[in-house]
């Protein structure tokens, strides 16, 4: 029977899993660490064999609301079953899982305690080398091998049945990333600062027809098991290892959106840091990151399907080289021009919707923080709305270039203004 745990009750709760009673011992204590939106976790620590365990449990409502925001808890076996299919295929980037269960709606898993949550890293300054690297490996391989590039139709649609009903989570992304913040709605949190500008994108019609062709994606198109909320928050990092965490949302979509999720949360710390430090070096090491992490992605996802002979999706005879090559340029041109468009709604609604990014939320001096959030969510609007134009993912330097420029042109001309009065 389901009861939600705490700190003192998720000790004896191990107790009773014979796999972990012996590592129990009356100096186990367990701490209670979570700061995401829906679900709780415990640190568990000073067990017998030395090492440290994380129990992370789903509640019947969403934690950063509270209880009047009902949500299944089942939501735990998403997470778990994505968990444990990443693994099949890239063990070296997903955290061991140990225990599942269902009726209690937690997993028991891996601590990754040398290890810290990437956003915090990024907002410290701190530099990945690996991490392109890294992701662009962990997106490329799930993302084929879950498709039918590489499945054939039947295991497909198997593995779908997995994911189908985790309806819940993907009409909270429905309702807070494609709707919600570009129209009066009660969630959207009051910021006077950015009343004009929220005017502005809700009567943006190019906006926000691009909004509904992505959305209508998003319900409908099944490319790939994706991740379903993939941004800095939900990886873990040291400078050897990056871990992909908290997959409750996944589901099976397009492939641009895991893909433009972590595009848009680079782009948000890269935005943050002319406010919070103003560290060039840094600056290009984000975009950098940006950039280069899809170009190794798209090399990769590209090598793996001319590697692979089969899936369902086309069948040998079927067409020329010549023509199959053709294809496969276009399909990766719209995966990347997908990209694009939900990156710049994930930068925009994170600025105009419930649960901002704290690299920009956390900017103590409120006209720091507002001028960060001009800045990302003119950058957002120019991605959503020029995606077509996008022939490669350098298309998008000259975008940021253009809104940086503007960016320091207004502050310049408001320092200057404030100098003389």
């Amino acid at each position: 029977m389901y009861r939600q745990l705490n700190e003192s009750t998720v000790i004896q709760y191990l107790k009773k899993i014979p796999k972990f009673e012996s590592l129990i011992n009356n100096f186990t204590t367990a701490k209670e660490v979570g700061d995401g939106n829906l679900n709780f976790v415990y640190f568990i620590e000073q067990l017998n064999n030395s090492e440290k365990l994380v129990i992370k449990q789903a509640v019947p409502y969403l934690r950063c609301v509270g209880e009047s925001y009902s949500l299944a808890k089942e939501r735990m076996l998403f997470e778990s079953k994505s968990l444990l299919q990443f693994a099949a295929i890239v063990p070296k980037h997903v955290p061991k899982i140990y225990h599942v269960d269902n009726e209690m709606s937690l997993v028991v898993m891996q601590c990754l305690d040398k290890h810290i949550i990437m956003r915090k890293g990024l907002i410290a300054e701190k530099v990945y080398s690996n991490f392109a690297e890294h992701i662009a490996s962990f997106l490329s391989e799930v993302l084929f091998k879950t498709s039918s590039l590489y499945l054939s139709g039947k295991e497909k649609r198997i593995l779908m049945q997995n994911y189908i009903a985790n309806d819940e989570l993907c009409k909270i992304t429905e309702d807070f990333v494609f709707t919600c913040p570009y129209m009066q709605h009660e969630t959207n949190p009051v910021n006077q600062a950015l009343e004009v500008e929220r005017q502005r994108v809700q009567e943006d019609d190019l906006f926000k027809l691009e909004a509904l062709i992505l959305k209508n994606k998003f319900m409908n198109q099944t490319d790939a098991l994706l991740h379903g909320d993939l941004h800095t928050g939900s990886i873990m990092i040291n400078q050897e290892e990056t871990y992909v965490i908290d997959s409750e949302f996944a589901f099976y979509g397009p492939y641009g959106f895991d893909l433009g999720a972590m595009l848009a949360n680079l782009l948000l710390a890269w935005v943050s840091h002319f406010e919070r430090s103003n560290n060039k070096e840094y600056q290009k090491w984000l975009i950098d990151t940006a950039i280069g992490f899809y170009q190794k992605f798209e090399e990769k996802f590209l090598t793996l399907w001319n590697q692979h002979q089969g899936g369902g999706l086309v069948s040998s005879g079927f067409c020329s080289e010549i023509l199959f090559q053709k294809y496969k340029k276009h399909y990766l041109l719209e995966i990347l021009q997908d990209t694009i468009g939900y990156a710049g709604l994930k930068m925009a609604r994170r600025i105009l919707g419930i649960a901002g990014v704290a690299e920009i939320k956390d900017i103590q001096n409120e006209q720091a923080r507002v001028r960060a959030e001009k800045f990302a969510l003119n950058i957002a609007k120019e991605l959503v709305k020029n995606r077509k134009a996008i022939s490669n993912i350098f298309d998008v330097l000259p975008i940021l270039q253009q809104e940086q420029q503007k960016y320091e042109q207004q502050r310049n001309y408001k320092a200057e203004h404030h100098t003389v009065s």
